[in-house]
């Protein structure tokens, strides 16, 4: 006893600690490239693509030069001694995708201004290939009279990325975006809000996936990297685990006495009707109405939640909205107070509502309200067969 008094202890100090240091997060909401699931490999394609409309000044978003000039205020700061001050805020930049070099290389995003080319290699975690020399050897020829930038553009730090390459100097998503940021705040007025919607959305899928889309700060890294932690954690989620095994356990076998009892009821229709199901692992009693008849299905449903028994009528989605509101919703509602709605249609698969819910240790009073919905169900399908008969005679 000492020793599991001694671990919920530790378990005690350590949901403080955590509580405390790391208070809840906000609801996540994916960004629209993240609900698409591109496939990883073709996320560097995406991106290209996206950067390439939001660079290329001759598009529709409103924002001009502001991707441009904000590239080279990065690449400034990353190489002081090559003064490009003078290129800033060109009236023209037009981008370029998967431009073809002579050797049948593509260059993953070519920017040009009346008098610079930026050649620009774009990384989401792929090895630098040997072909960089071909894309400086190709943007050079083609730029005989304009100043030439390579830049190896990578969403996160990679041990090859920081080697030397050639003539390229490596960016990161993380310093560009950040400095596009601060430089946003001028062109709010003036772009085009459509793409600006669009362009916020990209720039917090980016945020996500900088150092493989870590949801978490360095020091909610520490605290499960520490290996105390982890001790007490696995135990928790060991013991957890266990307390739930046991839970279902007991669940299951107070369903059978339930069962039992209700096989004493004088009227055996209603132990026949229910039968049982699982759904978690966990057993509950079910019973449906008109099983093969839409015009008419209702559901019984029955179980054990948070200490209650809880009985619920159900009716399921196809016929089941017109179904609930023109018959069973009012008829239900003649004989029971709805004590709440656990689904709704048509986000659930199912309209489903507690009718009754009764002591989870009180098992006269289950068997009795069971039996009561039973008798009152019965009713109420004759009803609504009355009711829709009449309707259509008319």
């Amino acid at each position: 006893m000492e020793i599991n008094e001694k671990q919920v202890a530790e378990f005690k100090k350590l949901l403080d600690k955590f509580n405390k240091e790391f208070p809840p997060k906000p609801v996540y909401e994916p960004t629209y490239l993240e609900l698409c699931e591109y496939p990883w490999n073709r996320r560097e394609e995406i991106c290209s693509r996206l950067f390439a409309f939001f660079f290329d000044s001759r598009n529709p978003h409103g924002f001009g030069s502001l991707f441009f000039d904000t590239l080279l205020d990065v690449y400034q700061e990353k190489c002081p001694e090559d003064d490009i001050s003078g290129f800033l805020s060109p009236k023209k930049v037009i981008a370029e995708t998967e431009v073809i070099t002579e050797n049948h290389k593509r260059i993953d995003i070519l920017l040009s201004t009346e008098c610079m080319k930026v050649c620009v290699e774009n990384k989401i975690g792929a090895p630098v290939k040997n072909i960089l020399d071909d894309y400086v050897k190709y943007v050079n020829d083609l730029s005989k009279n304009c100043k030439t930038l390579f830049i190896l553009f990578a969403l996160y730090e990679k041990d090859d990325y920081k080697k030397g390459k050639s003539d390229f100097k490596l960016i990161f998503y993380k310093d560009f975006l950040s400095k596009l940021k601060q430089n946003l705040g001028d062109c709010l007025t003036q772009c085009n809000s459509k793409y600006l919607s669009v362009l916020t959305d990209f720039i917090l899928f980016l945020d996500r996936k900088g150092g493989y889309m870590s949801d978490f700060s360095e020091d909610e890294k520490k605290f499960f990297l520490n290996d105390e932690n982890n001790r007490i954690i696995d135990s928790l989620i060991t013991r957890r685990d266990q307390f739930r095994t046991e839970q279902r356990n007991e669940k299951n076998q107070h369903i059978e006495k339930i069962k039992e009892l209700l096989a004493k009821k004088d009227d055996g229709c209603f132990d026949e009707f229910m039968k049982n199901a699982t759904w978690g692992g966990e057993s509950y009693l079910k019973g449906c109405f008109e099983e093969g008849n839409p015009e008419y299905k209702l559901g019984i449903e029955a179980g054990f939640d948070k200490k209650k028994f809880d009985i619920s009528f159900c009716v399921w989605k196809g016929n089941g909205d017109r179904v609930r509101k023109a018959l069973y919703e009012p008829l239900i509602k003649e004989k029971f107070n709805i004590l709440k709605t656990t689904h709704e249609l048509p986000k659930c698969d199912k309209w489903s509502i507690v009718v009754k819910s009764i002591d989870e240790n009180d098992d006269e009073q289950i068997v009795d309200g069971l039996y009561d919905v039973y008798k009152k169900a019965v009713e109420i399908v004759n009803k609504a067969k009355e009711k829709n008969e009449a309707n259509e005679s008319t």
